[in-house]
């Protein structure tokens, strides 16, 4: 299984336009891109995520906003993306509200 969401500061651009990637993922070459929703459906090797495969990329505020949504509490980045950083489902979503309210 292994990570499947990492959070970074800044995301990346898509390796194929000019869209946000949100995807650091293998492509059907076998090589690693960064890509927009479009463009990981289009080229992933695999549709899942996780060892070999891919992660979803989430912005620093994209984790605070989830886990805050579902704590109804302000936390610091530090301390909610400690609570989601290895999010094991297939729903990233899902994974960080299970971590969220425990």
């Amino acid at each position: 299984m292994g990570i499947r969401a990492t959070a970074l500061k800044i995301l990346p651009q898509c390796n194929f336009c000019d869209e946000v990637a949100h995807y650091d993922f293998c492509t059907r070459s076998g090589k690693w891109a960064y890509g927009c929703e479009n463009h990981w459906r289009e080229f992933r090797k695999r549709s899942g995520l996780g060892l070999g495969e891919g992660q979803l990329l989430l912005s620093h505020t994209e984790v605070r906003r989830m886990y805050n949504s579902f704590t109804n509490e302000v936390k610091p980045y530090e301390e909610a993306f400690d609570q989601v950083r290895s999010c094991e489902g297939e729903d990233v979503e899902d994974s960080i509200k299970e971590k969220a309210i425990g």
